[in-house]
């Protein structure tokens, strides 16, 4: 996790407000794969816009929309359009189940990182998509005398805007096995944190709220399998959330599934 000092330059702006900033290239399924991103900060791209709580609900809809379709020759061109909400509950509960989707896509890149350059001035960014309470990562750094981290937690351990927002609201099963799952990988990876920061203190794991993106580093190298299994899951999860970017008039046309098991549109 690093800023890019070379690109001095760059196009992408941050509001006051911004609590992450979504990469959103062009508006066809072509680009999905690779120019549609999360991350904590303003890219050096310009395709893109500030996440503010106004538009929050609105960015993990169309990130969802557009992550969970795979480009074939079939439907590469597809355009994406503004999505009905004839059924506003079902669309709700799938924008709902659409920020947990959010949270834990390979190409969700929220980040913490603490006293880092940029510009010739210090900065520390906080992660407000992490979805854990403080006072929780405070007590596994007490745990696990992780003094590090309490000291982070000391420093800036408020209430992040993901975690307030998830409060009482109501996710499927299946969304609710991806959030409870995840919270369980990070209590148990918590006790590889200090010897993974001290290997590789680039990845700032000595934040209190270091995102997904900085977890997985954790997982890869000590849980693999662990990360594997979720990863299995996830999968199974998006297969799930795909159909509504059809229903909900996002794409038009429904999906077929081929023989390789990808999908594709059907008009």
């Amino acid at each position: 996790m690093k800023t890019n000092k070379d690109k001095i330059q760059g196009k992408g702006r941050s509001v006051a407000d911004s609590i992450g900033y979504f990469g959103n290239n062009a508006n066809s399924i072509y680009d999905n794969a690779n120019f549609v991103y999360l991350q904590s900060e303003c890219s050096s791209r310009s395709q893109g816009l500030s996440i503010i709580p106004s538009n929050f609900r609105k960015v993990c809809a169309l990130f969802t929309a557009r992550k969970t379709i795979k480009r074939n020759w079939a439907n590469q061109k597809d355009e994406y359009m503004k999505p009905n909400q004839i059924d506003v509950d079902a669309y709700e509960q799938w924008v709902n189940d659409g920020i947990i989707y959010s949270l834990f896509n390979t190409s969700s890149n929220q980040s913490s990182l603490r006293d880092i350059t940029y510009k010739d001035k210090k900065w520390d960014i906080q992660n407000e998509w992490f979805w854990m309470s403080p006072d929780i990562m405070r007590d596994l750094a007490i745990k696990h005398n992780n003094q590090a981290v309490l000291a982070d937690y000391e420093f800036c351990g408020a209430e992040r805007y993901v975690y307030v927002t998830l409060q009482g609201m109501e996710l499927s099963m299946e969304a609710q096995w991806i959030l409870d799952r995840a919270t369980i990988l990070v209590h148990e990876s918590f006790k590889y944190r200090e010897i993974m920061n001290k290997e590789h203190p680039e990845f700032h794991l000595n934040s209190w709220d270091a995102g997904w993106y900085q977890i997985v580093k954790i997982l890869k190298k000590y849980m693999p399998e662990d990360l594997k299994a979720f990863r299995e899951k996830y999968k199974k999860f998006e297969d799930l959330m795909r159909p509504g970017v059809y229903k909900f008039g996002f794409l038009r046309g429904g999906v077929k599934e081929s023989k390789n098991g990808t999908m594709s549109s059907n008009k």
